[in-house]
Protein backbone atom coordinates (compact mmCIF):
# COMPACT_ATOMS: atom_id res chain seq x y z
CA UNK A 1 0.00 0.00 0.00
CA UNK A 2 1.61 3.24 -1.11
CA UNK A 3 1.45 6.35 0.92
CA UNK A 4 -0.41 9.21 -0.69
CA UNK A 5 0.31 12.85 -0.13
CA UNK A 6 -0.96 14.01 3.21
CA UNK A 7 -3.82 16.47 2.90
CA UNK A 8 -2.88 19.85 4.36
CA UNK A 9 -5.41 21.30 6.77
CA UNK A 10 -6.91 24.43 5.12
CA UNK A 11 -6.43 26.52 8.28
CA UNK A 12 -2.98 25.18 9.22
CA UNK A 13 -1.10 28.45 8.53
CA UNK A 14 -3.73 30.76 10.03
CA UNK A 15 -3.79 32.24 13.50
CA UNK A 16 -6.66 30.52 15.37
CA UNK A 17 -7.93 33.96 16.49
CA UNK A 18 -8.67 34.76 12.82
CA UNK A 19 -10.82 31.66 12.32
CA UNK A 20 -14.53 32.27 12.87
CA UNK A 21 -16.97 29.40 13.30
CA UNK A 22 -20.68 29.76 12.70
CA UNK A 23 -23.62 27.41 12.53
CA UNK A 24 -26.43 27.35 9.97
CA UNK A 25 -29.58 25.63 11.19
CA UNK A 26 -32.03 23.78 8.94
CA UNK A 27 -34.59 26.49 9.66
CA UNK A 28 -32.17 29.26 8.59
CA UNK A 29 -31.30 27.36 5.43
CA UNK A 30 -34.97 26.85 4.52
CA UNK A 31 -35.76 30.51 5.22
CA UNK A 32 -32.92 31.62 2.92
CA UNK A 33 -34.34 29.42 0.16
CA UNK A 34 -37.88 30.79 0.70
CA UNK A 35 -36.47 34.32 0.45
CA UNK A 36 -35.07 33.52 -2.99
CA UNK A 37 -31.49 32.45 -2.28
CA UNK A 38 -30.00 30.11 -4.87
CA UNK A 39 -29.67 26.65 -3.23
CA UNK A 40 -26.41 26.06 -5.11
CA UNK A 41 -24.73 29.02 -3.37
CA UNK A 42 -26.51 28.95 -0.02
CA UNK A 43 -24.64 27.47 2.93
CA UNK A 44 -26.11 24.12 3.89
CA UNK A 45 -27.06 23.39 7.50
CA UNK A 46 -24.04 22.63 9.64
CA UNK A 47 -20.91 24.18 11.15
CA UNK A 48 -18.81 26.39 8.85
CA UNK A 49 -15.44 28.04 9.32
CA UNK A 50 -14.24 31.24 7.72
CA UNK A 51 -11.08 33.29 8.03
CA UNK A 52 -11.52 36.85 9.20
CA UNK A 53 -9.75 39.13 6.74
CA UNK A 54 -9.09 36.22 4.40
CA UNK A 55 -10.00 38.21 1.30
CA UNK A 56 -7.46 40.90 2.12
CA UNK A 57 -4.81 38.26 2.75
CA UNK A 58 -5.42 36.61 -0.62
CA UNK A 59 -5.53 39.80 -2.73
CA UNK A 60 -3.06 42.65 -3.11
CA UNK A 61 -4.05 46.25 -2.47
CA UNK A 62 -3.70 46.96 -6.20
CA UNK A 63 -6.10 44.11 -7.06
CA UNK A 64 -8.65 45.42 -4.58
CA UNK A 65 -8.38 49.00 -5.90
CA UNK A 66 -8.80 47.72 -9.47
CA UNK A 67 -11.87 45.68 -8.50
CA UNK A 68 -13.46 48.69 -6.77
CA UNK A 69 -13.17 51.06 -9.75
CA UNK A 70 -16.62 52.19 -10.93
CA UNK A 71 -16.11 50.68 -14.38
CA UNK A 72 -15.42 47.28 -12.74
CA UNK A 73 -18.39 47.39 -10.36
CA UNK A 74 -21.70 46.06 -11.60
CA UNK A 75 -24.91 47.43 -10.09
CA UNK A 76 -28.32 45.81 -10.48
CA UNK A 77 -30.96 48.21 -11.79
CA UNK A 78 -34.49 47.89 -13.10
CA UNK A 79 -35.41 49.99 -16.11
CA UNK A 80 -37.89 49.96 -18.94
CA UNK A 81 -36.62 49.91 -22.53
CA UNK A 82 -38.50 49.82 -25.79
CA UNK A 83 -39.24 46.27 -26.92
CA UNK A 84 -37.52 46.74 -30.27
CA UNK A 85 -34.29 47.75 -28.48
CA UNK A 86 -34.41 44.70 -26.26
CA UNK A 87 -35.15 42.41 -29.21
CA UNK A 88 -32.28 43.94 -31.18
CA UNK A 89 -29.74 43.13 -28.46
CA UNK A 90 -31.25 39.71 -27.69
CA UNK A 91 -31.08 38.76 -31.38
CA UNK A 92 -27.43 39.83 -31.53
CA UNK A 93 -26.74 37.82 -28.38
CA UNK A 94 -28.27 34.71 -29.99
CA UNK A 95 -25.56 34.72 -32.68
CA UNK A 96 -22.61 32.37 -32.36
CA UNK A 97 -19.86 33.57 -29.99
CA UNK A 98 -21.82 36.73 -29.11
CA UNK A 99 -21.73 38.39 -25.71
CA UNK A 100 -24.90 38.25 -23.58
CA UNK A 101 -27.39 40.98 -24.43
CA UNK A 102 -26.87 42.76 -21.08
CA UNK A 103 -23.13 43.02 -21.80
CA UNK A 104 -23.85 44.38 -25.28
CA UNK A 105 -26.19 47.03 -23.85
CA UNK A 106 -23.55 47.95 -21.25
CA UNK A 107 -20.88 48.22 -23.97
CA UNK A 108 -23.14 50.40 -26.15
CA UNK A 109 -23.79 52.76 -23.22
CA UNK A 110 -20.07 52.92 -22.37
CA UNK A 111 -19.21 53.66 -26.01
CA UNK A 112 -21.77 56.47 -26.02
CA UNK A 113 -20.47 57.84 -22.70
CA UNK A 114 -16.82 57.76 -23.83
CA UNK A 115 -17.73 59.31 -27.17
CA UNK A 116 -19.33 62.31 -25.49
CA UNK A 117 -15.92 63.57 -24.36
CA UNK A 118 -14.44 63.34 -27.87
CA UNK A 119 -17.46 64.59 -29.82
CA UNK A 120 -16.67 68.29 -29.41
CA UNK A 121 -12.99 67.79 -30.29
CA UNK A 122 -13.93 65.90 -33.44
CA UNK A 123 -16.41 68.56 -34.56
CA UNK A 124 -13.89 71.36 -34.11
CA UNK A 125 -11.47 69.54 -36.43
CA UNK A 126 -14.14 68.91 -39.10
CA UNK A 127 -13.78 71.58 -41.84
CA UNK A 128 -17.14 70.69 -43.40
CA UNK A 129 -18.88 71.18 -40.05
CA UNK A 130 -17.11 74.50 -39.43
CA UNK A 131 -18.12 75.79 -42.90
CA UNK A 132 -21.74 74.75 -42.40
CA UNK A 133 -21.77 76.36 -38.96
CA UNK A 134 -20.31 79.59 -40.36
CA UNK A 135 -23.07 79.72 -42.99
CA UNK A 136 -25.75 79.26 -40.33
CA UNK A 137 -24.23 81.94 -38.10
CA UNK A 138 -24.05 84.34 -41.06
CA UNK A 139 -27.84 84.06 -41.46
CA UNK A 140 -28.29 85.57 -38.00
CA UNK A 141 -25.81 88.44 -38.39
CA UNK A 142 -27.03 91.83 -39.62
CA UNK A 143 -26.33 92.44 -43.32
CA UNK A 144 -23.01 94.19 -43.94
CA UNK A 145 -23.44 97.80 -45.10
CA UNK A 146 -21.71 98.95 -48.24
CA UNK A 147 -20.75 102.37 -46.87
CA UNK A 148 -19.97 103.11 -43.28
CA UNK A 149 -22.02 105.84 -41.65
CA UNK A 150 -20.29 109.08 -40.89
CA UNK A 151 -21.04 111.21 -37.93
CA UNK A 152 -22.86 114.43 -38.61
CA UNK A 153 -21.62 117.59 -37.06
CA UNK A 154 -23.88 118.90 -34.36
Amino acid sequence: MSKGKSKKHPFADIDPKDIKTFTITQEEYEQNIREGADPEYTLKPGVHKAVRGGFLKRHSEAEIKEALKPENTKVRITMYVDLDLLNFFKNRAAEANAAPYQTQINNALREFMNGQNKRHETLLEDEEFISALAEKVALYLPKARKQPRTKRAA
